[in-house]
């Protein structure tokens, strides 16, 4: 790797295949709770995957154990991925494109968390009953051409946008999944919220279980717990002692409810 890159501290998850042998390719998958949770692997800021491939060809291969003879078994399931934008030649992708490049068409401009984005009143009526009720109640924001979302996440109001345009809720950093699952309710986009939270239960982690549960319970996402209490039954033995206190003061009661859980009593 380089003297330089001895000096910074990282996560990193090595292995050596070789070709013939049991474990040749990518055999198995790294649980995507794994890379939210560890630092090192998700880049900050967008939630890029970075990886790094040596391949060496030739040359005597070093010692190694024999290759231990595998069981045949079902591959694992690969972790359900985000859907990909829409194709351009559709109308998810139209929309898109007009989106990113709404020139004179745009007749609203979203302001939130200091940005700007044009848009389309007809486009934000149509898909958020909240853009609907706003443009038809008569009050000033209603034939503004400018909208201002205080209190919202900028990332969150751009992944929520191309929702609207392109029907598809698309991959986003970590960071970003509760403001957008909070805006999603806000803007009345039920749909875009479940599948947001759905993308909580899947990247959580015993180091954060606790916190998401009770940001869970304090927003009513009832099917978000529910998910999320198996998780917990897994994995109490792993959760920090420190997020169980703090959901102690936090939240008596969910508390209470895990520890029946764990009893068999839940």
């Amino acid at each position: 790797m380089g003297n330089a890159a001895k000096n910074v501290t990282r996560t990193e998850a090595s292995h050596t295949f070789w070709s013939g042998q049991p474990d040749w390719g990518f055999s198995q998958f790294i649980p995507l709770a794994r890379l939210a949770c560890e630092p090192g692997f998700l880049r900050a800021g967008d939630g890029a995957l970075i990886v790094r491939v040596e391949v060496g060809l030739g040359g005597a291969q070093p010692n190694r154990p024999p290759a231990k003879p595998s069981r045949p078994s079902l591959p694992a399931p690969a972790p359900e991925a985000p859907p990909a934008a829409p194709p351009r030649e559709s109308v998810g992708g139209d929309l898109l494109a007009l989106l990113e490049r709404p020139g004179a068409t745009s007749d609203v401009t979203l302001v939130a968390g200091g940005r700007s984005f044009p848009a389309h009143r007809a486009i934000l009526a149509a898909r958020s009953d909240f853009f609907a009720r706003l443009f038809d109640s008569g009050m000033s924001d209603s034939s503004s051409r400018e909208v201002a979302l205080p209190d919202v996440d900028p990332d969150a109001l751009v992944l929520l946008l191309r929702y609207m345009y392109g029907v598809v809720v698309e991959a986003c950093a970590p960071a970003v999944l509760r403001p957008a699952a909070e805006l999603a309710d806000r803007l009345l986009l039920p749909a875009a919220s479940a599948s947001l939270q759905q993308r909580l239960v899947a990247a959580t982690c015993p180091d954060r279980l606790l916190d998401d549960m009770a940001w869970a319970e304090a927003r009513g996402y009832g099917t978000m717990l529910a998910a999320l209490e198996p998780l917990y039954r897994r994995d109490a033995a792993k959760v920090p002692s420190e997020q169980v206190e703090a959901l102690a003061e936090r939240s008596p009661k969910l508390m209470a409810r895990l520890h029946l859980l764990l009893l068999g009593r839940g």
